[in-house]
């Protein structure tokens, strides 16, 4: 099933749960990373 991410500049990511913490990410309109948040800062410097 995980075949797929050991290509260059995938990720695997999940809708954020209540039990959850730690990173958050931003999806632009294009299903695009925009934004990574880590303990509260924003980095949307992401290319």
């Amino acid at each position: 099933m995980l075949e797929d991410m050991l290509q260059p500049d995938r990720m695997a990511v999940s809708r954020i749960l209540s039990w959850m913490n730690g990173t958050t990410m931003e999806l632009g309109v294009e299903q695009r990373v925009t934004a990574f948040r880590v303990g509260g800062d924003i980095y949307d410097d992401v290319r």
